[in-house]
């Protein structure tokens, strides 16, 4: 259930991305979020540190700077939708941090922790800028 979802329409697509103005025919200014799932096995326990991490990014123009923090928040979904983009996190979001030029990392440990000690089957998040 990865996936991007756009404020724009009623809509969401394969690929991850977030920010805005990504492609000419978004209305200006609308922002786009990334939705991730994660399964958690069923013997899981807590873990030390979680990171969301990533060394593949690719940007256009400075989001960092004309969107904000980028942050990781936990969700519940039972499936990917355009309704997804108002969704209220379960916890409290974490602000990721750059690393270098194609990185990104994101602390997720409490909201796994929490997850895994609740019994969760899976661990869900949503990746959006402040802005």
């Amino acid at each position: 259930m990865e996936g991007h979802t756009p404020r724009c329409f009623a809509r969401s697509g394969a690929g991850l991305f977030a920010g805005d103005n990504l492609i000419p025919g978004f209305p200006d200014g609308d922002g786009v979020q990334i939705w991730l799932t994660f399964d958690l096995p069923d013997n899981a326990v807590p873990p030390i540190r979680a990171m969301l991490r990533s060394d593949a990014m690719s940007t256009s123009g400075d989001p960092f700077i004309d969107l904000g923090e980028p942050s990781a928040a936990p969700v519940t979904y039972d499936e990917s939708g355009p309704e997804l983009y108002e969704l209220e996190p379960v916890g409290s979001a974490v602000n990721c941090e750059r690393i270098g030029s194609r990185g990104i990392e994101c602390d997720v440990t409490a909201s796994l922790v929490d997850n895994v000690e609740a019994g969760g089957s899976t661990a869900q998040f949503r990746l959006r800028y402040d802005l």
